[in-house]
């Protein structure tokens, strides 16, 4: 089952935002296991690309100090709960938009 970090309510410090850190099973469908291949092809027909964008199998995903500060409140952008929490991924190409040219299906 693939798994995401949400943050549903904010806390009023970092240590009591990252107590309010959920991870709960992924809306979107993506599920695979850890022994899948990176280059394998996903079921991701029912997820909508725009010509410009690109859906992306996060494999490594980094909590960096601002997200921490974001699970308060306390950082220039403020997302409105529920929200993931991460500025860093890393992962494979599953899918590009018609007008991307510059990234290709299992690029890394």
């Amino acid at each position: 089952m693939a798994l995401r970090v949400v943050v549903r309510e904010l806390g009023t410090d970092i240590p009591s935002g990252i107590a309010h850190l959920l991870v709960e099973s992924d809306p979107a469908g993506l599920e695979t296991s850890r022994s899948t291949p990176c280059n394998a092809r996903l079921a991701t027909s029912d997820v909508a690309v725009a010509p410009n964008e690109v859906l992306v199998h996060i494999r490594a995903a980094a909590v960096n100090f601002p997200d921490l500060l974001m699970t308060c409140g306390a950082y220039q952008y403020k997302p409105e709960p529920p929200y993931t929490p991460g500025t860093e991924a890393a992962g494979v190409v599953v899918r590009r938009g018609d007008a991307v040219q510059h990234l290709a299906v299992g690029d890394r």
